[in-house]
């Protein structure tokens, strides 16, 4: 597999195997490309990967289709990723295998997409066409249209079948019942722009450009609660339902915003990179995703210290999502859909650690993979759970 590194306006090309979780360099060298050909051109193969430089040990992602794209969500369940495009079309990708599954075509300008897992709807927002396109999961077809004018984002509270769509020109919040479609109540909201919902408090976060605040609304009672003032130009939000919380992207001032759910208090405000866009936290891991347009990568922050501990390339990132039950996170740009697979926390090797004094017992190994000894001098190695058992069976090792 061609693995490409970008930094700065060349790619350094690696030649990699990934097996079982392990990387085996086996060939790098330079090759000087142009960037915007690099991500402009079509894609022949279909699918290419990319190891990049970082704090955190060996994140890779994969490019797997080269189109205008915008839009962006996962089910998490399915593993169906669905991303759509300034071209009225939203393309089915398999996350597990990277295979285009189907191309549904859409309303005019779809710069936003929800799923909810439960009802297995998919909702797009056609900016340009008025409405929002109603996608069944299990037959991959738009089943239904709703009218809405103006609609620019959009998410959804599964737990209650709620839909929540921002209008940016007519300063307003829908709030939609996902079993009829019917508009239940609607909000005064200045410049609404990005969307989320604590699904498991019904807690509803709309970012407000034209105030420069984060308005907090009640899902159960459909009451504002809370005004919070942030940043410059606040765009994307998102919170983490396990600690509550929340996260607002300010593109003019550079900054991330870091709100206290309880409280709705602004605790931190973090100096990201230039003009970022939007977020996405796994609260598996209580890491957070900020994609900085300008800057051309996506900053990785630590939810437990609320400091920046990665910065990712990647070109003219736009929205992200994580699937938390698989550590994935994904990101669209203006040409592409990219994958940052295996991406946490740095741990260190085993005999990292058995050189800082761990015992060999005490080894700790990343999610996914399974501590086993070598059966000749008892060393520790972490490998996947299917590999250590093929190990011990041959007698190779341990457990």
């Amino acid at each position: 597999m061609s693995v490409n590194v970008l930094l700065g306006t060349s790619v350094f090309v690696l030649l990699i195997l990934f097996v079982d979780g392990e990387y085996n360099e086996n060939l790098n060298k330079t090759v000087n490309l142009d960037i915007q050909k690099l991500f402009q051109s079509p894609n022949q193969t279909g699918f290419h990967a990319y190891a990049l430089p970082t704090e955190l040990e060996k994140p890779s992602f994969s490019l797997v289709l080269r189109e205008p794209m915008c839009g962006l969500d996962v089910n998490s369940q399915t593993q169906m990723v669905y991303t759509s495009s300034f071209n009225s079309k939203v393309f089915v990708f398999d996350g597990d295998s990277k295979n285009l599954v189907k191309e549904i075509g859409v309303g005019n300008v779809s710069c936003s997409l929800a799923v909810n897992e439960k009802t297995n709807r998919v909702y797009v927002v056609n900016e340009g066409s008025d409405t929002i396109s109603i996608i069944d999961e299990k037959s991959q077809t738009v089943v239904d249209s709703l009218d809405v004018v103006n609609p620019y984002d959009i998410a959804v509270n599964e737990n209650t079948n709620t839909v929540y769509v921002t209008s940016d020109k007519d300063n307003m919040l829908y709030v939609i019942d996902g079993d009829t479609n019917a508009i239940l109540d609607t909000f005064d909201v200045l410049d609404p722009c990005g969307l989320t919902v604590n699904q498991e408090k019904n807690i509803i976060y709309v970012t407000s450009e034209g105030s420069d605040s984060l308005i907090v609304i009640d899902g159960f009672t459909n009451k504002m609660i809370a005004n919070v003032t942030v940043g410059q130009e606040p765009r994307g939000v998102s919170v983490n339902p396990l600690t509550n919380m929340v996260y607002v992207t300010n593109v003019a001032s550079d900054t991330l915003s870091i709100i206290e759910g309880t409280t709705n208090q602004v605790v931190k405000t973090l100096e990201v990179g230039d003009k970022p866009r939007y977020v996405a936290v796994n609260p598996a891991t209580n890491m957070i995703y900020v994609t900085n347009l300008k800057s051309d990568n996506v900053s990785v922050v630590d939810g437990a210290t609320n400091e920046i501990v990665g910065i990712l390339p990647v070109f003219t990132p736009n929205q992200i999502v994580v699937d938390s039950s698989r550590n994935k996170v994904y990101v669209t740009n203006s040409t592409a859909l990219i994958i940052l697979e295996s991406f946490e926390k740095n741990t260190p090797s085993p005999k990292k650690q058995i050189v800082s004094g761990t015992l060999p017992e005490d080894v700790i190994c990343n999610a996914g993979f399974e501590l086993i000894f070598k059966s000749t001098d008892s060393s520790p190695a972490c490998v996947k759970p299917e590999t250590a058992t093929k190990l011990v069976k041959r007698g190779w090792g341990s457990r």
